[in-house]
């Protein structure tokens, strides 16, 4: 789905316009490089916003804990509740887990979707407490029914990190850009996608960058090389957090319900002590009986 506005920002180091796609939800990769399985690249899932959404999904996302996937807040943020569904996976081992719950960071682009069952992982990916720094190398991964994998094979692309960026949404506090090496670009389908820098989520893919004046037409194709993300270090105490307060949550609801169960077991089995002690106290009382009849 394509944004239904843009925003152009009149860089002063260049002399072009910078039009940003945010969309609701955005972009889908194309890239002729695809992700083999591995822990990185199986904490790459496919995002449903709405339950009414295609099985293709709409955005990216990835897992970060047995029940938490980091994804766009651009992606549910017109929302009225809760929906959808992500898919882990990969060709004829992708598995659907609904969405029971959303909720957004404090600032930027980032939000947390909550799935009712856990998401089976082997393993997930640790947030990164640093923002990566311009030079260095990342990897993108992008799923979409639109992009080169077909909504069955995940592409991915690496990526070079540019440095900050102006485009910033929903009062981040700081904000990254990187270039898709190797003719990679992303359209409509990636957002909320992670860029991975030292094998760490570092930011979560916001929108599709276009500096090319002479090819103003680029923008409405939605497909750029250049990319704005939003990085995760300033809002990963807050995640961490939020992870840590609901897994603690249902460790006690667990716990509570274990000495229910195990109250009423208790009372289940006196009640058959009773009815035993009963009987037997019947039967004794039936020989007396008997006795006195003799």
């Amino acid at each position: 789905m394509k944004l239904h506005t843009s925003t152009r920002i009149i860089s002063s180091c260049v002399a072009a316009v910078l039009v940003a796609l945010p969309a609701a939800p955005a972009f889908a990769m194309q890239s002729d490089t695809f992700a083999e399985p591995s822990a990185e690249s199986n904490a790459v899932v496919s995002v449903r916003t709405a339950d009414d959404d295609p099985d293709t999904g709409v955005c990216t996302g990835t897992a970060i804990a047995s029940h938490w996937v980091i994804t766009a807040r651009h992606c549910m943020d017109h929302l009225p509740k809760a929906g959808g569904s992500v898919r882990t996976g990969q060709g004829d081992d992708q598995k659907f887990f609904d969405v029971d719950k959303w909720m957004t960071t404090p600032k930027g682009d980032i939000a947390l979707l909550h799935t009712s069952e856990d998401l089976g992982l082997d393993s997930y990916p640790d947030l990164s407490d640093d923002i990566p720094a311009a030079g260095s190398d990342a990897k993108f991964y992008g799923w979409s029914s639109d992009g080169s994998g077909a909504g069955r094979t995940l592409p991915y692309a690496e990526a070079t990190v540019d440095g900050s960026t102006p485009m910033i949404l929903f009062e981040g506090t700081d904000g990254v850009e990187a270039t898709m090496k190797d003719g990679a670009a992303t359209q409509p389908g990636d957002s909320g996608g992670a860029l991975f820098s030292e094998g760490k989520v570092a930011a979560i893919a916001s929108a599709s960058l276009f500096m090319d004046p002479d090819n103003p037409e680029s923008a409405e194709e939605g497909v750029s090389p250049k990319v704005a993300f939003a990085p995760v270090s300033s809002q990963a105490d807050w995640i961490r957090e939020q992870i840590s307060a609901t897994d603690e949550s249902a460790e006690a609801t667990n716990d509570d319900s274990t000495e229910g169960s195990q109250t009423w077991l208790l009372i289940a089995v006196g009640a058959i002590a009773v009815i035993a002690l009963a009987g037997a106290a019947v039967a004794r009382s039936r020989k007396r009986d008997g006795d006195t009849a003799k």
